[in-house]
């Protein structure tokens, strides 16, 4: 059975996910490598 992943080509994790997720009062803090943990 085909899932909507299977159909996803590309994933947009914008740096707001700082803000949203670890609670930063803005992105600025937001590092390359937190970024990279959002992806997986």
């Amino acid at each position: 059975m085909t899932t909507l992943c299977d159909q996803v080509d590309i994933l947009l994790v914008g740096d707001s996910a700082g803000m949203v997720m670890l609670g930063y009062e803005n992105t600025a803090p937001v590092t390359m490598e937190q970024m990279c943990m959002f992806t997986e």
